[in-house]
């Protein structure tokens, strides 16, 4: 166990440093705060922690939003050649030197201007040419490479960086910046019931999707998730990701005497005839097994059994990996 937190929190950030490095700390407000990394109290691994309200003047009714460690603020290089990248609710976006938030005041600064009814989301630190990927609640994602982002200065309020619906509750919920690598990945998990979306974000150069799933039966889908999308909606997303060549896996939700039923079998392996996903991951679903059995349709015939119900999979299909967990997905060059 890495550590240890109070009633109704959890551990978000984890960072590596040295004592002189310099922790930024910037709120929903928009302001930002410095902390040297000898100036926290230090603790065990059993240790919950201490109130950061404690250690930094935080305004009523603001709070932390993001923390970003650095190495160091003396570095005039370093400084004037990386950027903080704010992303706010609204939609907006600035960029803005490291350097120009390079001298600590005790009490605070201004990171960025707000427009009234907006908050920050998040904070990223980039080198000037990452890729960021800044998602919606409505379950869209814009990527952009951050070059073409001209910097502007700290009281800024920035530009737009995605289009929000205007239905009253779409947002922004989060931002990702991705350094170059050549073995840098992007990763999705989703229910893949919005087609629409699940093809503007393959069109966007989506690596591997990862779907959660029940059963391959359209009366046991629709019964477990009650959406308003189908089966037929998630196998469609499937199909346009596997033809555009993205890494499919399955993320089966498993009941030991629903899953291994012989019509589901059936059904499963009528699906991976028809979409030949590349992996299926095994979960157990923990759910009250009077409240799930009473939703889903009645057993036809004896169940299987998990090992027999593999094993039928397995045999006709070797190629499909059965597994617990994502793997990096080899390119073609890699594998050559």
């Amino acid at each position: 166990k890495a550590g240890s937190a109070r009633d109704q929190d959890f551990i978000e950030y984890v960072h590596q440093a040295s004592m002189h490095s310099t922790m930024m700390f910037f709120t929903e407000m928009g302001r930002l705060y410095w902390l040297k990394v000898y100036e926290l109290p230090e603790g065990n691994k059993q240790s919950k922690g201490r109130a950061i309200q404690n250690m930094i003047n935080l305004q009523e009714g603001d709070k932390v939003r993001t923390c970003i460690n650095v190495k160091g603020l003396n570095d005039q290089e370093y400084v004037e050649n990386h950027y903080l990248i704010f992303i706010t609710k609204n939609g907006l976006m600035k960029k803005t030197t490291l350097e120009a938030y390079s001298r600590p005041r005790a009490n605070g600064i201004i990171a960025l201007g707000l427009r009234e009814g907006d908050e920050l989301i998040g904070v990223t630190l980039t080198d000037g040419q990452s890729e960021m990927l800044v998602a919606s609640y409505n379950g869209k994602v814009c990527r952009f490479n951050e070059s073409g982002v001209r910097p502007m200065g700290r009281s800024a309020t920035g530009v737009k960086a995605i289009t929000l619906e205007e239905d009253g509750q779409d947002r922004v919920i989060g931002t990702v910046c991705v350094e170059k690598t050549k073995r840098g990945q992007i990763n999705m998990n989703s229910n893949a019931g919005y087609t629409q979306g699940i093809r503007e974000i393959v069109d966007a150069g989506l690596d591997s999707l990862r779907v959660s799933i029940i059963s391959a039966r359209a009366e046991s889908y629709n019964a477990y998730y009650r959406a308003s999308y189908h089966l037929e909606d998630v196998k469609a997303s499937i199909r346009y990701a596997l033809e555009r060549g993205v890494y499919v896996s399955l993320n089966l939700l498993y009941f030991p005497g629903f899953n291994d039923r012989p019509e589901e079998l059936a059904a499963w392996q009528k699906f991976f005839r028809e979409l030949p996903v590349q992996m299926i991951q095994v979960r157990n679903l923990n759910i009250d097994p009077d409240a799930f059995l009473a939703i889903m349709p009645p057993q036809q015939e004896r169940p299987l059994g998990t090992k027999p119900f593999l094993r039928a999979l397995h045999q006709e299909f070797p190629q499909l990996v059965i597994g617990s967990f994502s793997h990096y997905i080899e390119s073609k060059t890699e594998r050559d």
